[in-house]
């Protein structure tokens, strides 16, 4: 298992992508964000674009309206 610290999504290291998704089984993107348009997204991409098949795990917030709340587990329950 590797783990990368993509703090700066843009520009995508898609070098560093490519090496990785060619010797991984998965690879696993978490973000604080909406799942579609988000960096999770962008990896399928550019991974399309090189034509690795390699599947990819998001792991966000939906894309829907989520109701105020004070915690970050209040969120996470408020989604389910």
């Amino acid at each position: 298992m590797a783990l990368i610290n993509a703090r700066f999504c843009k520009p995508l290291d898609s070098a560093m992508l490519e090496e990785y998704g060619r010797i991984v089984r998965v690879i696993c993107t978490i973000e604080n964000h909406t799942l579609p348009g988000g960096f999770g997204s962008a990896v399928m991409e550019a991974l399309g674009d090189l034509r690795i098949e390699t599947p990819v795990a998001r792991i966000g917030w939906p894309d829907q309206f989520i109701e105020h709340a004070t915690t970050n587990k209040e969120l996470q329950t408020s989604t389910v």
